[in-house]
Order: structure tokens, then sequence, then C-alpha cells
């Protein structure tokens, strides 16, 4: 996770944040797991993550996020040919 803790610094440790929660979906949770931690996919589903917790999206009625299927098809997320959010 260097890439994500140069980019929000030690933020994504909080326990209390939502960069830690978006820290623990991705260590513990999130199954797809990219063979490059530093890749842009680890990235994109970091910051996507952020953007749930920071949000309430527990709470939010589309529950089709989060889920081990690619980002793109999460609700109401659009991504590029090359599938970048």
């Amino acid at each position: 996770l260097k890439r994500i803790e140069n980019v929000f610094g030690e933020r994504v440790h909080e326990e209390t944040a939502p960069y830690a929660n978006a820290t623990t979906w991705i260590l513990s949770e999130d199954h797809t797991r990219p063979m490059d931690e530093t890749s842009q996919f680890l990235t994109q589903r970091y910051i996507l993550a952020l953007l749930y917790y920071s949000t309430n999206g527990t709470n939010w009625e589309a529950k089709r996020f989060l889920t081990p299927d690619h980002h793109c098809s999460w609700y109401g997320i659009t991504c590029n040919e090359d599938k970048n959010t």
C-alpha cells in the first residue's frame, strides 16, 4: 500500500477515518488482489472505497458498490475503454 500511503499519508492508518475503512476493505474484504500493489487498479479501487466510506455508503440505496466485480460495473461508475475510472 505504499502507493496509497504516498498519496494520502498516514491518514490511511487512522482507526476512525474513512481512509482507514477503505484500507481495511482493500486488505481484508476486497478479494480481487491485484498482483502489483502499486497498480492503477488498486489505486482506483481504494479511491472508490474512500468515496463510499466518506459519503456514508452503508446507507446508500444502491448496493452494487464495493463488490468483488470489476469496479467499472459498480453502480454509478463510468470507465473508459482501458477500464480506468
